[in-house]
């Protein structure tokens, strides 16, 4: 162990090829077409429905919630151009996580079945080396196809001519980010299976498991947490 030197080089040397090969692939090209119509879908119905919201606040017809218990004479506040990607954020939280794991599922388990990891662990590379690549390989085609959408949402809002102020640039850019550490949960679940497992449909398996928990038992039980610490929310001061 006294004569191991760690070379940042070659780990990024295995990330530029790992970031290639998820760029040459078919099932990675196929899962981020897919992606990116299903957001581009969804961006297009938000911009529309923005506009028109937009519309009515400024012709004065906005309709008012009087269900909500809304005092008389109350208006509604100017719409936020943030509710443009409430349907992406929606369409990333349900097919997102479906391109995190078809980007790392195999990641390993495809280069033990080959035979190419031990060529590859035969050369002066150690094995956090390879690991660490290849996660920042897969970090850099999720980060791709995360601004691919962004640009996409920023392309449709000019070309419905809504320019986004500062503020909401800000907002549109946290928003990427956050989207981006979703997306690498989930990316790094499938490569620690890929790491642990002897194949790549067990790892798959395991990776799906991953998703149904974090997504769907694990809201459900922070649901039951907050009502058990918070309570009863109180009551609409003007009911």
């Amino acid at each position: 162990m006294a004569d191991r030197v760690s070379d940042p080089s070659r780990t990024l040397l295995v990330a530029g090829k790992e970031f290639a090969d998820h760029l040459a692939s078919r099932r990675f090209t196929l899962v981020l077409l897919l992606f990116l119509i299903l957001c581009s879908v969804s961006l297009y119905e938000g911009v529309e429905n923005y506009s028109e919201k937009l519309a009515a606040y400024s012709d004065g017809t906005a309709p008012v919630p009087k269900f909500l218990g809304y005092p008389p004479g109350w208006m509604p506040e100017k719409p936020s151009l943030l509710t443009v990607f409430l349907n992406l954020s929606s369409m990333v939280a349900s097919y997102g996580p479906l391109l995190a794991i078809a980007t790392g599922f195999d990641l390993i388990t495809r280069e033990r079945w080959s035979g190419s990891l031990k060529t590859l662990l035969s050369r002066p590379v150690f094995r956090d080396e390879v690991i660490t690549g290849k996660a920042l390989g897969g970090f850099a085609a999720l980060t791709l196809a995360m601004s691919i959408a962004i640009l996409i949402a920023l392309a449709l809002l000019l070309l419905f001519a809504i320019v986004p102020s500062p503020a909401e640039l800000g907002a549109i850019l946290v928003f990427w980010f956050v989207s981006l550490v979703y997306l690498f949960t989930f990316f790094s679940v499938a490569l620690l299976a890929s790491s642990v497992v002897a194949d790549s449909g067990s790892a798959l398996v395991w990776s799906l498991v991953a998703i149904f928990v974090l997504s769907s038992i694990v809201p459900i039980f922070g649901g039951i947490l907050t009502d058990a610490v918070a309570g009863t929310p109180p009551r609409n001061r003007w009911t």
